[in-house]
């Protein structure tokens, strides 16, 4: 091979690699967008159990713009934290029976959020449900719960996993790892959704109450 056909290959493997590198994800960064979108979401639930309290028939549409700076619009999630709320409103979010304590849904999901810390991109969500959730410019994000030896049951059956793994960057794989769906306009997040592997840790730990 001539030395220009081995510079051309070196300058190729080089321009690669640094394409890879700038495509890389970036967890700090991440990061920081994560914890500032918790804060924007803790608040806006806050305002939504209080509106709930003064009308208890708010619809998903009310979500949208009480947590708009937080939920997605016509999101799966504007369903979903709308149901935790009116249940944490009826029930309460913490619950003293004798010595025995328990927590609401809402307060379980608020917990295993704050224990959440960004891992890794899965690349665009195709929503299977695209008539009802009309929610644009979604990917998913793989999430590390701090879930310590509560969730290591949960993470280690086969049903749940196959195995509990991190996927490459860019690739949405099931049954693999917690996930969170986000909408990201202009670097600004809003949840749209969780991921059913996410959604059964929660499952879990508030089934696990009561064993």
């Amino acid at each position: 091979m001539s030395p220009f056909h081995i510079c051309r290959s070196l300058f190729l493997i080089v321009l690669l690699a640094c394409s890879s590198m700038s495509h890389a994800f970036d967890r700090a960064a991440a990061g920081a967008a994560y914890e500032q979108w918790f804060e924007l979401f803790i608040s806006d639930v806050s305002r939504l159990r209080n509106a709930l309290i003064d009308n208890p028939d708010l619809t998903p549409d009310d979500v949208d713009k009480i947590c708009a700076a937080s939920i997605a619009s016509h999101s799966r999630m504007s369903e979903f934290v709308l149901d935790l709320a009116q249940n944490s409103v009826r029930k309460g979010d913490v619950h003293s029976g004798g010595e025995i304590v328990s927590y609401g849904p809402l307060y379980i999901l608020q917990r295993v959020l704050a224990e959440s810390l960004p891992a890794g991109d899965g690349g665009v969500w195709l929503e299977p449900e695209a008539n009802k959730f009309t929610a644009t410019d979604v990917r998913v994000l793989y999430v590390h719960i701090h879930g310590g030896s509560l969730l290591a049951e949960y993470f280690n059956d086969s049903d749940n996993f196959s195995p509990y793994r991190l996927p490459p960057d860019g690739v949405l794989q099931r049954k693999a790892y917690p996930f969170l769906l986000f909408q990201n306009q202009q670097g600004r997040l809003r949840l749209a959704g969780l991921g059913q592997e996410y959604w059964g840790a929660l499952n879990y730990l508030y089934s696990k109450q009561f064993m």
